[in-house]
């Protein structure tokens, strides 16, 4: 279930049944209970380590808002210090363990992520800080199980703040027809962007990742883009089908993504990608560092760790670091986005959509070696003739039927940018029902087949 988009829906759909079944004052329990047997069901190696960590997080959170009544500052950050040690030191454990087991050889030399451990972490790690913080009490259980095990956000996000979620539980969730609509809206567009752009694109970008020596640099040049879009279409589409689900149960669940490939700088990139994260390396990382009202060297040095600290939450290979090191110096550089003159923004948007390519071939490849080999391969001899256009294009079957395919996704594609282009400029064709039959009919007639598995679930 974890790894196809259907199963999962099917399982969502099946609790919100199940939850609009039963007594208001029961719901919320519900959620607590059909997120656990979503992780049993799911990955059930791990299961009672994610209840132990759950549940450990709700004991020392009850102690520091204890020791924040009784005004003891030093026992409330000593239950800090131990809640934050251990939640971060186990998301470090399995992160970093092939770099452990490389260097101690009586180690296994793989061990399998624990399902959402770079979500829930983080959601457990802000909900302490928030209490020693005084912005929160510690709350019911359930309540708080809820929020941090709830099933649609579990796989990929986003990562919602406990004050924006934990109280719409506690409240009692509800039922809202308008809830429930724009949820529908989301789960459809999110299943556009995820089955039927992203899914698509998934078979060109492994071919090509897996032997970039083999093929021509249009390909490889083809390769980056089609990467950058497919990861975007998979994250940001799964991100709107979480959101669309929690609306589903009568729950508010904020945007994860404002399309970021409009962007015409990368600070703002990053305002609009993957917004929980950012977000919240922003308030627990770099604000506590000093953030912008330091001086300039010391602001670089708040991003440059912000940046590490996110390539170091992705994963603990090297590429990773040296992906968030490349934001961390871009942001550290970055200009205002140019205003007024249209031939300006133009050029600061292509510029950006660049960098932040170039980027995603670090992110992408499967280690450091192979990025800069990657990008050399693609710069060193670079043109365009026929028969290179024609090796990059029919990768997959040898005859003109992969045109045909290519160009279909073309239009797909297209498709998406026009809308997202409305939503930015014209501020319309969100809710629209045309848009909705679009999205409808492309998942029926190219979103049921090939890989469905959820790309940014491995971090």
């Amino acid at each position: 279930m974890a790894s196809n988009i259907y199963l999962f829906l099917v399982y969502a759909f099946s609790a919100v049944t199940v939850f609009y079944c039963l007594p208001e004052k029961y719901r919320k329990y519900w959620l607590s209970v059909v997120s656990l047997l979503f992780y049993i069901l799911c990955d059930l190696r791990y299961f009672l380590l994610t209840v132990a960590e759950t549940g450990a997080g709700f004991f020392i959170g009850k102690k520091i808002g204890q020791a924040v009544k009784d005004e003891n500052k030093k026992a409330a950050k000593r239950y800090l210090v131990s809640g934050v040690a251990g939640v971060a030191g186990i998301l470090v454990l399995f992160k970093y363990y092939g770099f452990f087991a490389r260097s101690f050889s009586f180690l296994p030399s793989k061990l399998l992520l624990p399902l959402g451990i770079s979500y829930y972490s983080f959601k457990i790690l802000s909900y302490l800080i928030d209490i020693y913080w005084k912005k929160r009490e510690s709350g019911e259980f359930w309540c708080y199980a809820a929020y941090i095990l709830f099933f649609p956000q579990l796989l990929c996000g986003p990562i919602v703040r406990s004050e924006r979620m934990m109280e719409q539980i506690e409240a009692g969730p509800v039922y809202s027809g308008d809830m429930c609509a724009q949820g529908c809206v989301l789960i459809l567009s999110g299943l556009f962007k995820k089955v039927v752009i992203a899914d698509r694109l998934a078979g060109y970008v492994d071919t090509v990742f897996a032997d970039p020596a083999g093929y021509p640099s249009l390909a490889l040049l083809m390769g980056a883009v089609f990467f950058s879009v497919q990861l975007y279409c998979d994250f940001a589409g799964y991100s709107e089908i979480a959101a669309g689900v929690t609306g589903l149960f009568g729950l508010k669940c904020e945007k994860n993504f404002a399309r970021p490939y409009l962007a015409r700088n990368v600070r703002e990139f990053w305002r609009r990608w993957h917004i929980s994260l950012s977000s919240w390396l922003r308030d627990y990382i770099y604000i506590p560092l000093g953030g912008s009202r330091v001086s300039r060297v010391k602001r670089a040095r708040n991003v440059m760790i912000t940046f590490l600290a996110c390539g170091m939450w992705h994963g603990g290979q090297m590429h990773f670091l040296l992906w968030g090191m490349y934001h961390g110096l871009l942001n550290i550089m970055a200009f205002k986005a140019s205003e007024g003159n249209r031939i300006k923004q133009i050029a600061a948007w292509l510029g950006t959509l660049v960098l932040v390519v170039i980027g995603w071939v670090f992110f992408r490849a499967e280690s450091m070696g192979d990025a800069f080999r990657y990008l050399w391969l693609l710069v060193s001899d670079f043109s365009i003739r026929y028969h290179e256009i024609a090796d990059s294009v029919i990768i997959f079957t040898g005859n003109n039927t992969s045109i045909s395919s290519i160009m279909i996704l073309f239009v797909l594609a297209a498709l998406l940018f026009v809308k997202e282009y409305l939503e930015e400029y014209k501020k319309k064709g969100y809710d629209s029902l045309l848009w909705s039959g679009i999205f409808f009919f492309g998942i029926v007639m190219f979103g049921f087949t090939g890989n469905s598995s959820f790309l940014y679930a491995n971090f």
